[in-house]
């Protein structure tokens, strides 16, 4: 169970969390696997009802290590299209600084359209200025 979900923790397939919560419960398992207490405990299960345990047990788990690979691979999803979204809205903001400057050349001429992009930076430059110094 570690091994497996170290492997897919490096293979990207699993997220930092949920490949912790599975070495944790590996080492869970292990522990209980050494203590003799448990096996007294097995002993009154063996026959009839021991081997439909386990192999329900293991079809369990089976099912939500791979529910928790579904899961980290849509987090992953999530995060690249967080990325691209925040892309699209830095073009986004360009696009609408040019197509302003284009009205206002449009609208003023040239050199007046210039003069307020330089004067929108200034003021721009200024307003980061003031949030550093805070």
């Amino acid at each position: 169970m570690i091994i497996l979900a170290f492997i897919c923790f490096t293979l990207r397939k699993m997220i930092v969390r949920m490949a912790m919560y599975w070495n944790v419960f590996g080492l869970f398992m292990i522990i209980v696997g050494l203590l003799p207490i448990w096996h007294n405990w097995k002993s009154r299960f063996d026959g009839v009802f021991f081997w439909p345990f386990v192999l329900i047990f293991y079809i369990m788990l089976v099912g939500m290590f791979a529910l928790s690979m579904h899961v980290s691979a849509d987090i992953y999803h999530m995060r690249e299209l967080a990325m691209h979204i925040s892309l699209l809205n830095q073009e986004n903001e360009k696009v609408i600084r040019d197509i302003r400057h284009f009205k206002e050349v449009e609208k003023y001429g040239k050199e007046e359209a210039e003069r307020l992009r330089q004067e929108r930076a200034r003021v721009k430059k200024g307003i980061y200025a003031e949030e550093d110094d805070v």
